[in-house]
């Protein structure tokens, strides 16, 4: 036993050796506590900017030395709005001179971090977290699990961190799990809850930003991560989580967010598993995405990004993936989400791929609108210099919801051959109703390549489930397939009722259609004719409908015809009842089964001699 006791003190001794003196953390709050003072920290700029948190700055003790004495759990509250002497900047803690990370320090603010300096930019700055280096010995930095809680009172005229690790000595900089808090009664200006520069590879993980307050106002941008190095990142510190890079916004106004964002010089951009939730509140611009990879001079991805809104309101556009190259690079933009329900939005966007030079790409991409107001929405909008290419990317319509623009599942064009294949748009009725989209042009794989010969759009599907016949839209174009669900058979064509009516231009000249029907459980008859679609303006006469499959168990042929009124209508003539699929059994006529008898009589004879 006293040899463990020895072997045990031996290595604490050692550890402590090694690491250092393990300094308590500081608590200050100011100026409630008349001891605490303030430091003049405006010789201290970060590395990118060149900005300080000026000469009457709130941090722990020794942090005008360049690094504060305590780098870890700290807890500095600002209060007190109004006061005489307001602080240029708040920091938990600063480190200027080492690699020690900076974590686990919790920043208060309940009053005014003001502005100044020669130009007027500089200072006004809040960090949970603050590692800044410049030159020297290549080395790595992070600063991790700060937070910034931003409360009645507080105003900050520039810049809110949760973390801020910037670094030039070619190491790179991680910024992740830091955290800022908005409640009731503040004003601040770019909000970033975590933020990495490097020259070399930036890395922004898991960090999060929570807005919720009436009289909340977020004046400028709002990030949950920010990355700009020759190499950068914004996702889970563990792919394939559902952690990443997240906002919520549930109360109070913003006016424009970036969710979380990768910009790269001549390195990769990779933006993957963040998110962005409007619960209540309003964003009064655009969201530029829930995922944003950039890239100058290499290759980008956004991919399995999520925006989900039970509420609220989005005045401009929604991009849930964005990756952009400016150079030759690849870019693809994959798996990403929009869920929109209750909401208003102007645009929905679910993920946008461009590549200057090089090949775009986005696939199965999903855009779900229920119950909510949109002003258009795009399932992927791609874009490339080389070859760019949307598959299986679906766009659902559900329920009450009211789209005053455009539906389209994918926008595909390229300097190469465009491609846009397997797309799907739906439109469903719930029991809240069906969606308005009487004054939408409908577009399933849109393709505009160098030439015809290099636009391609192959397989894309408009389905149609409603409780209501003559569900009405602007336009149907860029389709192959048309899938209708009957909630009942329209009436005979003595009258224009039919499933689907279409005031503009009916599907694409030159393309064949293949239709199919579902009418379960209703009853129908060899002869029987319907209506499936109603063309206002007619159908171009080289587009072809074929049918596919059956209506109530019997096969069916389709033709235009002229409509009652005005236009054309598909009509749908109900033939045989189909087989069932079973093999056929073979079966005789007179002469075969006298044929056969014989036979048997002789075999039957032959055996009794």
């Amino acid at each position: 036993m006293k040899r463990a006791l020895t072997s045990t003190f031996i290595s604490a001794a050692l550890a402590l050796a090694f690491t250092g003196p393990v300094w308590a953390a500081d608590t200050l709050d100011y100026p409630a506590d008349t001891t605490t003072t303030l430091q003049d920290l405006s010789a201290l700029t970060d590395t990118y900017n060149g900005r300080s948190f000026g000469d009457n700055a709130l941090a722990p003790a020794g942090t005008d030395s360049g690094k504060s004495t305590s780098l870890s759990g700290n807890t500095i509250t600002l209060s007190t709005y109004g006061v005489a002497d307001p602080a240029s900047g708040v920091t938990g803690a600063l480190n200027t001179t080492t690699a020690e990370a900076v974590t686990h320090n919790t920043v208060n603010i309940g009053a005014h971090v003001k502005a100044g300096g020669v130009s007027g930019d500089d200072y006004g700055i809040a960090e949970g977290g603050s590692l800044w280096r410049s030159g020297g010995t290549l080395v790595n930095v992070s600063v991790s699990g700060n937070t910034v809680n931003a409360g009645a009172g507080a105003v900050v005229d520039h810049h809110t961190h949760g973390g801020n690790a910037q670094n030039d000595t070619g190491g790179s900089a991680t910024a992740s799990g830091n955290n800022v808090n908005v409640t009731v009664d503040a004003y601040l200006q770019t909000v970033i809850g975590g933020y990495a520069w490097s020259a070399a590879a930036a890395i922004a993980n898991d960090n999060q930003v929570s807005v919720n307050g009436d009289d909340v106002l977020i004046d400028g941008y709002l990030y949950s991560g920010y990355a700009e190095g020759d190499f950068a990142t914004v996702s889970a510190a563990t792919p394939g989580s559902t952690s990443g890079n997240g906002l919520t916004l549930t109360a109070g106004t913003v006016r424009w967010i970036g969710g979380a964002g990768a910009y790269a010089g001549t390195g990769n951009a990779l933006a993957t598993y963040n998110w962005v939730q409007i619960i209540g509140g309003k964003v009064e611009d655009n969201i530029k995405a829930a995922g944003n990879a950039e890239s100058h001079d290499g290759a980008a991805e956004a991919s399995n990004n999520l925006f989900e809104m039970t509420g609220g309101e989005v005045g401009g556009t929604v991009y849930v993936g964005d990756a952009q190259a400016r150079g030759n690079g690849a870019v693809i933009a994959n798996n990403n989400t929009a869920s929109i329900k209750n909401g208003v939005v102007g645009k929905s966007v679910s993920a946008a791929a461009y590549s200057d030079g090089g090949s775009a790409s986005a696939d199965s991409n999903t855009t779900l609108i229920e119950d909510s107001a949109v002003g258009s929405t795009e399932g992927v909008d791609v874009g490339s210099g080389g070859d760019a290419s949307a598959q299986n990317n679906t766009v659902e319509i559900k329920g009450s919801s009211v789209v005053n623009g455009f539906v389209r599942a994918a926008n595909v064009y390229s300097y190469g051959t465009a491609t846009a294949s397997g797309n799907t748009v739906s439109i469903v009725g719930t029991a809240s109703g069906d969606p308005d989209l009487s004054a939408s042009d409908v577009i399933g794989g849109l393709a505009i390549g160098a030439d015809a010969a290099h636009s391609i759009s192959t397989g894309n599907a408009l389905n149609l489930n409603v409780k209501n016949l003559n569900f009405t839209v602007a336009s149907v174009t860029a389709f192959q397939n048309l899938n209708l669900t009957l909630p009942t058979l329209p009436a005979s064509p003595a009258t224009d009722d039919a499933a689907l009516v279409i005031n503009g231009d009916a599907f694409d000249a030159d393309t064949t259609v293949t239709v199919t029907v579902k009418a379960t459980g209703l009853t129908v008859k060899t002869g029987d004719t319907f209506t499936l679609v109603h063309a206002a303006n007619g159908f171009d006469a080289t587009t072809k409908f074929t049918p596919s499959g059956t209506i109530g168990g019997y096969s069916y042929t389709l033709a235009v015809k002229d409509g009652v009124a005005s236009g054309s209508n598909l009509v749908a003539t109900i033939g045989s009842l189909a087989a069932t699929g079973g093999a056929a059994v073979p079966t005789l006529n007179e002469w075969a089964l006298a044929l056969l008898a014989l036979m048997l009589a002789g075999v039957a004879w032959r055996r009794r001699v």
